[in-house]
């Protein structure tokens, strides 16, 4: 749907591909995203470096993120830094019922073509009510 509804804007690219992995390079960095539902974040270095051995090869910063788990983790195993994000939804019954207690927040990085991460931006989800 998104890729018909954005066909003719140049700005904008809709990645359609059965894989729940997705890969972008940028310059010498790589840019990863998977929801995290399917593989722990220490697994994540080893996958993306099969998966896409050529953009891999050819990038020197690497990052990957990741939401399911909720909560704040940032790591750096085996070459590619995994960024684990918050939630933006509200705790529901669920979470409740499981003691899951996070900081509802969003980050707009920026990342460099050749250095990697350049800045970033946090907002909290309370502070916007």
């Amino acid at each position: 749907m998104f890729k018909a509804l954005y066909e003719n804007e140049p700005r904008v690219q809709v990645l359609d591909q059965p894989l729940p992995y997705y890969v972008y390079q940028h310059g010498q960095t790589l840019l990863g995203f998977h929801h995290g539902h399917l593989k722990k974040n220490d697994q994540l270095p080893l996958l993306f470096a099969s998966q896409f051995p050529k953009i891999w090869g050819a990038t020197v910063q690497r990052y990957v993120h990741t939401g399911h788990r909720h909560h704040v983790e940032e790591k750096k195993p085996s070459g590619m830094t995994v960024v684990q994000h918050p939630t933006l939804a509200s705790r529901d019954a669920y979470a409740a019922r499981g003691g899951w207690i996070a900081a509802r927040k969003a980050s707009a990085i920026t990342y460099h073509s050749d250095f990697g991460e350049y800045s970033r931006v946090t907002v909290y989800a309370e502070a916007m009510s």
